[in-house]
């Protein structure tokens, strides 16, 4: 995680940097969360590898178990940890 992230989660892995993808896996315990913000000139695509997520964009909400879901530039973003894990 950058030194500049503005929130904390339990863990942060690198998988791919490059000049055009960044690629991480991010781990959260219970009550962390990636707070809402976007990307100008990038999307988002949170894959969800096992437990249960929330991920909300704009004003839609969306559950994601095991599933993937993308999100453009330019939009507001929110991830973070259902708590009945």
């Amino acid at each position: 995680m950058a030194a500049a992230d503005p929130y904390k989660v339990k863990h942060v892995e690198l998988v791919l940097k490059s000049s055009d993808v960044l690629a991480r896996i991010f781990t959260l315990a219970p009550g962390d969360t990636i707070p809402w913000h976007y990307h100008q000139h990038c999307a988002d695509h949170f894959f969800v590898l096992e437990g249960r997520r929330q991920a909300r964009s704009g004003l839609r909400s969306a559950l994601v178990a095991a599933m993937e879901l993308g999100v453009g530039s330019g939009t507001c973003r929110l991830f973070d940890r259902i708590a009945a894990d």
